[in-house]
């Protein structure tokens, strides 16, 4: 799918300009370095970033999660997904250079878990299953169509609207699990403590 956006030259000349003083700052030293989760997504130098590291490592001595108070706690969680980041980042990075023969002190390249097993060629196996007389219901794995893949049948008119209506009637689906998000999220928020209205 490709990407449409519309602009007007004059904004194209102000963002050339805006860019242009922007590298000259980086090209004379004169730069800040400002880490946020959305501007570091695709940098390159994230692993080693001092920047990112300043803003990840300082709280690590002075907040203790179980300790801390809601205001640390709150301003450690923003910078939860940058940190997240970081560290994957950090991981890739070990792995590129252990891959390319360049030791890192600690950790080595081993054989990972290995998949799952599977038939070289099914046809080939399924005439030697048959030759052998391997019962039919022992040869294959049958199970029931998920409700996501009847309901296609239903937008493909293969089921009826009113057959439709009664499978529908058989489909549970489970809450999701509670999790932290920030206040500007639009998800109603949770209460965690019982009320006696829940009990009306």
């Amino acid at each position: 799918m490709i990407s449409e956006w519309a602009t007007t030259p004059m904004a194209l000349m102000e963002f050339a300009v805006k860019i242009s003083f922007v590298a000259d700052e980086i090209r004379a030293g004169n730069d800040t370095l400002v880490p946020s989760e959305k501007g570091c997504q695709w940098c390159r130098a994230k692993p080693t970033c001092p920047a990112i590291k300043a803003k990840v490592l300082n709280d690590f001595d002075t907040v203790v999660p179980e300790t801390a108070s809601e205001d640390d706690l709150a301003r450690v969680m923003v910078n939860a997904n940058l940190i997240e980041s970081w560290v994957k980042a950090i991981r890739a990075e070990v792995e590129r250079r252990l891959l390319a023969g360049t030791p890192v002190t600690g950790y080595k390249l081993v054989q990972g878990k290995r998949g799952n097993r599977q038939w070289a060629n099914p046809e080939d196996a399924e005439n030697v299953l048959k030759a052998m007389r391997v019962k039919h219901d022992q040869m294959y794995d049958y199970k029931l169509a998920s409700p996501t893949s009847i309901e296609k049948l239903a937008k493909a008119e293969a089921i009826g609207p009113r057959q439709w209506v009664k499978i529908q009637e058989l489909i549970t689906q489970s809450e999701g699990t509670p999790s932290v998000a920030p206040e500007s999220d639009k998800r109603p928020p949770l209460s965690p403590t019982a009320s006696l209205s829940d009990f009306d």
